[in-house]
């Protein structure tokens, strides 16, 4: 395929991820720290029995915060085409391969970098649980995307390894030692 435009900065945040993709992978001896979904003042909302707060579900940015029209000029242009009314009724865009195809092509968009989520993993302030979170993200998860449209995430390193390797690339400039073909992606820094 012949690409004409990829975006390279795209997210997967982690309100927008199956509230189970944790506490349902995680090895039983650790299950307990993984971030879990409850009921919150303002919906569902991602927290960890630690105290750490990761947003609501469907929220915008990866801090879930509340969408607000007229605060976020980005976030109103998503909401927009409907993402956080459907968020609301359980529909995750961003995370349902199908789904996000299907936004990438009302936005012209025919491939994409994606980064996960590593800030996630900071903000639990607990390294083995983190681990094993990016370990459920490389395993559990990522493999159904990859597998739907080969062409449209033909070098899906953040998905693989969520983030660290593609960041890593981008901040030095050595894409082609990430697998990303020169030529072959939009919007260099």
């Amino acid at each position: 395929m012949n690409y004409t435009r990829i975006s390279a900065d795209c997210h997967i945040d982690m309100p927008w991820i199956p509230p189970d993709l944790f506490t349902g992978n995680a090895r039983a001896a650790i299950r307990d720290r993984m971030p879990f979904v409850t009921d919150g003042p303002d919906g569902p909302m991602w927290t960890s029995k630690n105290g750490a707060s990761f947003g609501l579900v469907g929220g915008v940015g990866p801090s879930g915060t509340k969408y607000t029209k007229g605060d976020h000029y980005r976030a109103d242009a998503m909401a927009a085409t409907g993402l956080y009314d459907d968020g609301k009724k359980g529909i995750r865009r961003p995370t349902d391969p199908h789904l996000r195809i299907k936004d990438m092509e009302r936005d012209g968009v025919q491939a994409e970098v994606i980064f996960g989520i590593l800030g996630a993993a900071t903000r639990l302030d607990d390294h083995e649980a983190a681990a094993e979170m990016f370990r459920i993200c490389r395993s559990a998860w990522p493999a159904c995307r990859t597998a739907t449209s080969r062409r449209r995430w033909p070098r899906s390193i953040a998905w693989r390894r969520w983030g660290c390797a593609a960041s890593s690339c981008r901040a030095r400039g050595t894409w082609s030692r990430c697998g990303i073909p020169s030529g072959s992606r939009s919007g260099r820094r």
